[in-house]
């Protein structure tokens, strides 16, 4: 790894020294007593959590990297790398993180490094809950083209069944999963019941293009989810 992508990640382990500041500042506006308390306090969350993304970071790119010389490109890791920290700086969960280390690992790998396309996978990736990343997983898995009811992943898979739906319904507003509705119409003519007719609307989920062709490529859910459960 070059020593200037090494300098980049670097700066993920420094925290936001003015934030702490700023803090402090308040509390001393309103009187509270204990803003230096408070300030080291939050220096002490921010390192934490930096470190551990550095190191999330750093495991995901030691294999395969390409080195970077070139300024634009360095511009480019530069500005992934600080969002990357900001979603660390503000309590991403590890597997949430490696997910975003998966895509910075990819790009760099394929020469590919495009900060706004970066930004806009992060904003998504790191919105993840737990129960969605296991969800997306599942679908993968089972193959991206097929397409799922809440019915077919309780049956195969026992996750979560007072929310299954709920977690489906959430991940819409991803843009990783959409959704198709239909409307079945059963002739049910057997002289015990006043409607002749029952209807059923079933509802299947399936994952986007998006999804399919650019996230996945990328990113491996089931592998980010291995490593945080080993």
């Amino acid at each position: 790894m070059a020593s200037k992508q090494k300098q980049e990640i670097a700066r993920i382990a420094q925290p936001p020294q003015y934030m702490a500041g700023v803090v402090a500042d308040i509390m001393g506006a309103f009187m509270i007593p204990g803003g230096s308390t408070v300030s080291t306090a939050i220096q002490h969350i921010f390192k934490k959590r930096l470190d551990g993304a550095r190191e999330v970071l750093l495991e995901e790119i030691k294999d395969g990297s390409k080195d970077i010389s070139d300024a634009a490109e360095l511009e480019e890791i530069a500005a992934i790398i600080y969002r990357y920290g900001r979603a660390a700086q503000e309590g991403a969960a590890r597997t949430n993180l490696r997910l975003l280390a998966k895509v910075i690992a990819g790009q760099m790998q394929a020469s590919s490094l495009n900060a706004n396309d970066f930004l806009y996978y992060a904003d998504i990736l790191s919105s993840l809950k737990a129960q969605e990343i296991q969800l997306l997983g599942i679908m993968i898995r089972e193959g991206k083209t097929t397409s799922y009811s809440a019915k077919d992943v309780l049956k195969e898979h026992f996750i979560y069944e007072e929310t299954i739906e709920e977690i489906f319904q959430s991940l819409l507003r991803t843009g990783l999963v959409v959704f198709s509705q239909e409307i079945t119409v059963e002739d049910q003519d057997d002289h015990k019941s006043s409607q002749r007719y029952k209807s059923a609307l079933h509802t299947d989920y399936q994952l986007t293009a998006f999804m399919q062709d650019d996230v996945c490529k990328w990113v491996n859910f089931a592998d980010a989810v291995a490593k945080e459960q080993s």
